[in-house]
C-alpha cells in the first residue's frame, strides 16, 4: 500500500518532468548560443575581408585556370550570419583584361561558414550575383576557357572543378551571351533566376528567366554531373524551353567537350513554326506555312 511519502512523490513527478525537460531545453539553447556566438566572436578576431578574398582567389584559380579579381570594396560582417559582399567582381583569364572576362558582376554576396575560412577552404552558400554578365566562348577546336586552362594543369585524373563548392546561386538582372567562332551566337537578356548543387560532382539544377529576341523565356532543367560536363566529359542532361508560341524539352546524354554531342529525346510544340523559326534566326519559306507543330523524335548528333 502507498505510503503518503510515495504518493506526494508521484504528485510530484509531472512537475518534476517539466523542471527537467525546461532545463534540458535552456542547455541546448545555451550550447548553442554559445557556438554561434563563438563562431562569430572567431570570425571578428581572425578573419578578415582579405583574407576570405584571396582564398576565393586562390580556389579560383587552382580549381578552373582562371584568375579572380576584385576592383572595388569588399566587406565582412558577422551579424546576424557571417556574409562577404564584393563589388566589382571579374572572372577571366590570366593576361587577358576586364572587358574579356568570362564572368563580370558588379556585386557578390554569400554567407559563409567561419570555421572553414580559418582552415583555408572557405565553403559558401547563399549567394547572389548583381547585374551578372556571362560571356561564354567556344574556340574552333571546340574548347571554351576553363577546359583549355584544365588542360594546361597537371595530369591529374580529377576534373579541375570537383571541389568547387557554391551551394545556391542567385542570378539578379544579369546578360548571357555565347559565341563559338564559326558558329552560333546567343544572347539573352533580363536574366533572372538561381542554380543549386551541393558540390560539382553533385546534379545541379536551374531554373532562369530571361529576354531573347524580345521574348519572354524560361529556361530550367538539371545536369548529372557537372564538373564532368563542364570538363569536356559527357553527362545526362534534361532541359525545358518556354515562350511565346513554343514548348520544347530535351531529356538525354550532352557532351561539350572538342567532340561535342547531343543524343536523346526532344519534345516541341509550336502555334506558328514560321515566327519560331524567325525568332532563333532562320528563314525558310516553307516554314512559314506551317502553324501548329507537334513534334517528339530521339535526336542524335556529333559535332557541336
Amino acid at each position: 500500500m502507498p505510503t503518503p511519502a510515495l504518493e506526494r512523490l508521484q504528485h510530484l513527478r509531472p512537475y518534476l518532468r517539466a523542471i527537467l525537460t525546461w532545463r534540458v531545453a535552456v542547455l541546448v539553447g545555451l550550447v548553442l548560443l554559445v557556438f554561434a556566438g563563438g563562431q562569430r566572436l572567431l570570425g571578428a578576431l581572425f578573419v578578415s575581408s582579405g583574407m576570405v578574398r584571396q582564398q576565393i582567389h586562390e580556389a579560383v584559380r587552382s580549381q578552373t585556370g582562371l584568375e579572380f579579381l576584385v576592383s572595388g570594396e569588399t566587406t565582412v560582417s558577422f551579424w546576424p550570419s557571417p556574409m562577404i559582399a564584393l563589388r566589382d567582381v571579374d572572372i577571366l583569364k590570366p593576361g587577358t583584361g576586364k572587358p574579356d572576362a568570362v564572368v563580370h558582376a558588379d556585386l557578390v554576396t554569400g554567407r559563409f561558414d567561419v570555421i572553414s575560412a580559418l582552415t583555408g577552404s572557405p565553403q559558401f552558400n547563399a549567394i547572389t550575383l548583381t547585374h551578372p554578365t556571362f560571356r561564354v566562348e567556344r574556340s574552333s577546336a571546340g574548347r571554351f576557357a576553363w577546359q583549355a586552362d584544365a588542360a594546361q594543369s597537371s595530369g591529374d585524373a580529377r576534373t579541375p572543378l570537383d571541389d568547387l563548392r557554391l551551394g545556391r546561386v542567385r542570378v539578379q538582372n544579369g546578360t548571357f551571351a555565347f559565341h563559338q567562332e564559326d558558329g552560333p551566337t546567343v544572347n539573352l537578356e533580363d536574366l533572372d533566376g538561381t542554380f543549386e548543387f551541393s558540390s560539382l560532382s553533385t546534379a545541379l539544377s536551374f531554373s532562369f528567366t530571361s529576354t531573347a529576341g524580345q521574348k519572354p523565356l524560361t529556361v530550367s532543367g538539371s545536369v548529372l554531373n557537372p564538373g564532368k560536363w563542364l570538363g569536356g566529359d559527357s553527362s545526362g542532361l534534361s532541359l525545358k524551353l518556354s515562350s511565346e508560341g513554343v514548348d520544347a524539352s530535351f531529356t538525354g546524354t550532352s557532351n561539350i567537350g572538342e567532340q561535342g554531342f547531343l543524343s536523346g529525346t526532344m519534345e516541341a510544340s509550336a502555334s506558328d513554326a514560321g515566327q519560331v523559326a524567325n525568332w532563333v534566326g532562320l528563314s525558310y519559306p516553307v516554314l512559314d506555312k506551317l502553324k501548329v507543330v507537334d513534334l517528339k523524335a530521339a535526336i542524335a548528333s556529333e559535332g557541336m
